[in-house]
């Protein structure tokens, strides 16, 4: 399982052709995440808005939805799933098999996803 965010230049070995990383960039924003799986399918997420990630925080900060936590982390994989596409948007049928046959793909796709949404490494917050 190989999970890249997709910025700025190439991505290594890619699934993707660059027009279509350029049109994907262009369309959904210039950060993606990029999740290649062992079976060889390749998915691409965009960054949450704020109502998708409002929904997803009301679960896991709420103890009487404890039991509903994996659901919505699936869940915001699928709201933000830009690539492969289906019919009229995103194939998510693809990405939930696929979540079927690896269902830990979830939690490491979350991880790239909330780094996104501002809640990594990479924001600096603290006292002055």
């Amino acid at each position: 399982m190989t999970m890249q965010l997709i910025e700025g230049g190439a991505t290594g070995a890619e699934p993707l052709s660059k027009k279509q990383i350029a049109d994907l960039k262009a369309q959904h924003g210039e950060k993606l995440v990029l999740a290649e799986t062992e079976t060889g399918e390749a998915f691409v997420f965009r960054r949450p808005s704020r109502a998708e990630w409002r929904r997803y925080m009301s679960v896991l900060l709420n103890e009487r939805r404890a039991h509903e936590r994996d659901v919505a982390g699936e869940q915001l994989c699928v709201d933000t799933l830009v690539y492969p596409a289906g019919g009229d948007g995103p194939d998510t049928q693809r990405l939930r098999k696929t979540f079927d046959l690896l269902p830990g793909l979830a939690l490491q796709i979350i991880g790239d996803i909330s780094d996104l949404a501002g809640a990594g490494q990479g924001q600096k917050v603290g006292k002055l």
